[in-house]
């Protein structure tokens, strides 16, 4: 992935996590092993490299995000989805869920929004 296509993909998934109501430190849990003062540099266009893992985590946020969008015509609709509780995830939200659990559980969410999306 070339560093133009690196900062696009930041952008992209800042992004979707101020959409989402996600603060920074919340945003470090989800992409793992990153601190504030990352987010913050991201946030001013600094160029310093991102780990491969970190890259991959942002490309699940946005196929998530993606299939929320298939999901709900209105935007605003998918974002307060993912502060909802729901039966599916021990009545936690997803947001809840992926701040505290690893790659699983942005997998989990994504799966299950695939699933949602298969049935429409």
């Amino acid at each position: 992935m070339t560093l133009l296509e690196e900062r696009a993909l930041i952008r992209a998934a800042l992004r979707i996590f101020r959409n989402w109501k996600i603060d920074d430190a919340q945003a470090c849990r989800i992409l793992g092993e990153l601190d504030v003062r990352q987010i913050q540099r991201w946030e001013v266009e600094d160029n310093e490299s991102v780990s491969e893992a970190v890259l991959e985590r942002m490309a699940i946020v946005l196929t998530i995000h993606a299939s929320l969008r298939r999901l709900y015509r209105e935007p605003e609709r998918g974002y307060a989805w993912m502060q909802r509780p729901n039966v599916a995830f021990e009545n936690s939200s997803p947001i809840a869920l992926i701040a505290t659990g690893g790659d699983e559980a942005l997998l989990r969410i994504k799966f299950y929004l695939d699933a949602e999306s298969e049935a429409w």
